[in-house]
């Protein structure tokens, strides 16, 4: 069985790279278009993902409130940040595990998460 990975961002060409990119390394990979859906997500199933990846800049709820609330919800959940900005928050204060700068490369994305499975195995 797959690690499930759930990704969260508005812009569907990084849910869509993302999606394709760990699909085809035999990742589970579920898309949520917003904070709010991640949440949801989340919330419906503490347990489910083995990673999240959630954008920094997003409307309605953004990255780093979706963050902890997910993170009160599954306080194990691995978590990746994802921005296009400098972020001038203690990411590790905040529970997050790495820091993805965009744009980014598909291998880029795909050493991050194998590195990530690797060492938590």
């Amino acid at each position: 069985m797959s690690a499930c990975i759930l990704v969260v961002d508005d812009d569907i060409s990084v849910r869509t790279l993302v999606s394709a990119a760990l699909s085809s390394r035999g990742y589970e990979v579920t898309q949520a278009v917003d904070g709010r859906m991640g949440v949801a997500y989340v919330q419906d199933a503490p347990e489910h993902y083995k990673l999240i990846l959630i954008d920094y800049r997003m409307p309605e709820i953004d990255g780093l409130a979706a963050i902890r609330v997910i993170l009160e919800l599954a306080p194990e959940a691995p978590v990746i940040l994802m921005s296009t900005e400098d972020i001038q928050v203690d990411l590790d204060e905040l529970g997050v595990r790495e820091f993805l700068p965009k744009p980014f490369e598909a291998g880029d994305l795909i050493r991050l998460v194998e590195r990530h499975f690797d060492h938590s195995n």
